[in-house]
């Protein structure tokens, strides 16, 4: 077949989670929700915002904090420390483009110099932040998780998806200070690059979330007791619990796989300054692996601090009670993957 019918033949789709899979819970959340400053008032309290280059340097390289800093002079200089969030930092140019466009007026208290007191000013960045992120939308997306009945309790009580450190013992204040010391592009390597991760931030401050359901529930299948991979869940077997959430986009970073990859080398040298558009993932509800295209954003969307506002944010909850459920309800999906890493070897997203 020519590569012009490949293509053809391969045209990702978006697939539902099959009706035979039982719904444990639904919510009433919509991806076109307004985004309030109530609902982002949690980023504020997590977040250092700084405009020092220093800092965005060791968020974001040196190359894209000067840029960055170039791009928003004049009136806009009021805004620059927005960009130490991960949605604005890792979407620097869309925000620029965003603040000059007609979508957006900053507020006399910009120009105001010595007149627009500190808390004027502070004022008009979290009206801006809360612009950009209604201008960003919402996003309809997924996290599987691998559950007890009790932890999937626990979850619903919190309101909140934790990151993998919190799980493990960490506080919200020492994760903050893993992502403010070592900063963002060094906590996404680590991510990418898990092995590393412990020696490169010792504990994991970040979350994943994926826009094909089928990329999380193949990930969480691997973390299925063996004995109870392939048998319905008894006592406190776990399950995978597939989480369908309408997140603010601005709440992930805007870089894909491919481009985290870009930074590796810094933190782990040479070897790894050349990372392959697709990887084969292999798991037990994908024994034979699937390709994971790490050149589009809806493979894996990194999130850093935690997923807040769960009940207001849910659309629905799925249980997968074995790994073969999963597998079979992914079987499409994985097909589909198969055919688009033949028909773009250079990945969809690829320039």
């Amino acid at each position: 077949m020519s590569s012009a019918s490949k293509s053809a033949a391969a045209e990702y789709r978006p697939l539902e989670v099959p009706a035979t899979v039982p719904i444990v819970a639904t919510g009433t959340a919509s991806e076109k929700s307004p985004i309030t400053g109530d609902e982002l008032e949690w980023c504020f309290r997590r977040c250092t915002f700084s405009a020092e280059e220093a800092d965005l340097s060791r968020h974001y390289g040196s190359d894209d904090a000067e840029a960055m800093l170039a791009a928003l002079t004049g009136v806009l200089e009021l805004y620059r420390p927005l960009l130490s969030w991960p949605g604005v930092g890792t979407r620097w140019r869309e925000f620029a483009a965003f603040l000059q466009s007609s979508a957006f007026a900053p507020a006399s208290v910009a120009n105001g110099g010595c007149e627009a007191t500190a808390a004027q000013q502070e004022a008009e960045r979290r009206r801006c932040f809360v612009a950009f992120a209604n201008h960003l939308g919402r996003v309809a997306t997924y996290r599987a998780l691998a559950l007890d009945a009790e932890g999937a309790r626990a979850i619903d009580a919190a309101d909140e998806i934790f990151p993998t450190g919190q799980l493990r013992g960490a506080t919200p204040a020492e994760l903050d200070a893993i992502i403010r010391g070592k900063g963002v592009r060094q906590v996404l390597v680590a991510r990418l690059f898990i092995a590393h991760l412990r020696r490169l931030l010792g504990v994991d401050p970040s979350i994943s979330l994926h826009d094909d359901w089928q990329t999380t529930a193949v990930i969480a299948s691997g973390y299925l007791a063996p004995a109870a991979a392939n048998a319905p869940p008894v006592g406190g077997a776990r399950s995978v619990y597939l989480y369908r959430v309408a997140v603010p986009v601005i709440e992930s970073c805007g870089w894909s796989l491919q481009r985290v990859a870009k930074e590796a080398p810094e933190f782990l040298g040479p070897r790894y300054a050349d990372h392959a558009p697709w990887f084969n993932f292999k798991a037990p509800a994908a024994p034979d692996g699937v390709w994971f295209d790490a050149t589009v954003q809806r493979t894996e969307r990194y999130g850093l601090y935690t997923v807040p506002h769960l009940r207001q944010r849910l659309m629905a909850v799925w249980r997968f009670d074995t790994a073969d459920a999963v597998r079979e309800a992914v079987a499409p999906f994985v097909e589909m993957q198969n055919a688009l890493h033949d028909a773009h070897p250079n990945g969809e997203g690829a320039a």
